[in-house]
């Protein structure tokens, strides 16, 4: 009993909260002003495990899609160029922290503990900027565990996925801003349930078992003794 119980407290303090959903175009503008809300409704704070992810239907060009965190954008050229940088335009140069590995459609670029890359999408061999062609959809997704962040592009058109691994990363999702002319549909956001008070459920929970089994304990003996 006391196994589920414990179950049950680790699900109930650690589980994922669905705060929003968007199936129709929202504008950038609109879509700040609703996260701010969601996550100030979830109690978010850093350490929070999170997900995000939506499609982007209009990108503006040529500049930062999304503020990913102070000093750390989501940028493009022409809508045909995509990358991470640590200033909101198009003019951005390697830093070459990453390891690079693809693997079928799916490319992956790990960063350094604790070091935030800068980089376009890359080719094949990781060699040197490559475009992908998202047609009007691109898709982002954003994913924090407190501690590492995950970054994931895909696209309307290219059938390759991007997949950009934070260790030692908890992007702040306080911090986060959509381009206010981008629009913006199939919006997901879930934030770990953040209860401020997990000893006091601890407590209240172990001393419901406790109050369970002597009830069970003692509705026994009275049937032992009705019996004898």
């Amino acid at each position: 009993m006391f196994l589920s119980l414990s179950r049950i407290l680790k699900t109930t303090l650690a589980a994922l909260v669905l705060l929003g959903t968007c199936a129709f175009a929202e504008n950038g503008a609109d879509f700040n002003t609703r996260l701010k809300q969601e996550l100030a409704q979830a109690h978010y704070i850093p350490t929070c495990t999170w997900k995000l992810s939506c499609t982007f239907a209009a990108t503006p060009a040529n500049k930062e899609l999304i503020q990913l965190d102070n000093m750390y954008y989501l940028v493009n050229q022409s809508r045909y160029w995509w990358g991470l940088n640590m200033e909101p335009s198009n003019i951005l140069t390697n830093n070459k922290v990453c390891t690079f590995h693809a693997e079928d459609n799916t490319y992956t670029y790990t960063a350094r503990k604790g070091e935030l890359p800068v980089t376009w999408t890359l080719n094949e061999q990781g060699t040197a900027p490559a475009p992908r062609t998202s047609g009007k959809d691109l898709n982002v997704t954003i994913e924090c565990d407190g501690e590492n962040t995950r970054i994931i592009l895909s696209y309307g058109v290219s059938p390759l996925t991007d997949v950009f691994v934070l260790p030692g990363i908890a992007l702040d999702a306080t911090h986060i801003k959509f381009n206010e002319k981008s629009a913006v549909y199939n919006y997901n956001l879930a934030v770990e349930k953040n209860n401020p008070y997990p000893a006091r459920i601890a407590i209240s929970l172990g001393a419901l078992a406790l109050l369970s089994l002597m009830v069970i304990g003692v509705g026994g003996f009275r049937r032992k003794s009705a019996n004898s």
